[in-house]
């Protein structure tokens, strides 16, 4: 198995894409900017928060009072609270997993440790969380999963990340690391060299048979 498996926390280990698009929704509706959490989801998945309201200022031209990030994520977390689910098999490949693990998220720590906390998953990972909010680089940039891996003493090239997002996937890419691509509903057809997989049910088997194909070419 490869050396240590990083996932990502939002979509990957978390149904949380649309409970966070929704809570955005409803904070856009309150200053009078009408966007659905779906449409938030289709165009902005994984992308930096201040990215993404930025983007919609720019688009729509309005304006934000003081609070709204910080109302925003009391919205978010009354949402968490109420709806928050793991994603489906995360619990069962994360048991099985006995690799050295480890969350590298865009998300703030203390979002990152409600979400696995609320879905019982934060048992797996202990303390072994890692968060853009700390370096002040997000994803695309690699920074984030070359941070992680050096704090576990572990090389890149030694490295798995498991990530949903398409900006996610760039930043493991970046960081020369492999990158297994959890895609549902999407396509499954490898772009930039990612490894596509439909369900968390398969990604044991995907984990293993990549290093025992690196193995085999030493």
């Amino acid at each position: 198995m490869a050396k240590l498996v990083i996932f990502d926390c939002d979509g990957t280990l978390v149904d949380s894409e649309l409970l966070c698009n929704q809570g955005l929704s409803e904070q856009l509706a309150s200053i009078g900017v009408d966007i659905s959490g779906d449409e938030l989801v289709q165009r902005f998945r994984g992308v930096e928060f201040d990215v993404i309201l930025q983007a919609l200022i720019t688009e729509r031209g309005f304006s934000v009072p003081e609070n709204f990030e910080a109302d925003y994520r009391q919205t978010v977390t009354r949402l968490f609270d109420q709806h928050l689910q793991p994603i489906e098999g995360a619990s069962a490949v994360l048991s099985q997993l006995k690799t050295t693990k480890c969350v590298a998220s865009s998300a703030p720590r203390t979002k990152i440790e409600q979400s696995l906390t609320v879905t019982g998953l934060r048992s797996y990972f202990g303390n072994e969380i890692f968060s853009c909010y700390d370096i002040g680089v997000w994803k695309p940039q690699p920074d984030i999963f070359l941070h992680a891996a050096k704090a576990m003493s572990v090389q890149p090239e030694e490295c798995c990340v498991i990530e949903d997002s398409d900006v996610g996937v760039a930043a493991a890419l970046a960081a020369g690391m492999t990158c297994f691509h959890y895609r549902p509903h999407g396509h499954l057809k490898s772009v930039h060299g990612e490894i596509p997989f439909r369900h968390m049910n398969e990604l044991l088997e995907l984990v293993q048979n990549h290093t025992d194909s690196i193995l085999g070419s030493r």
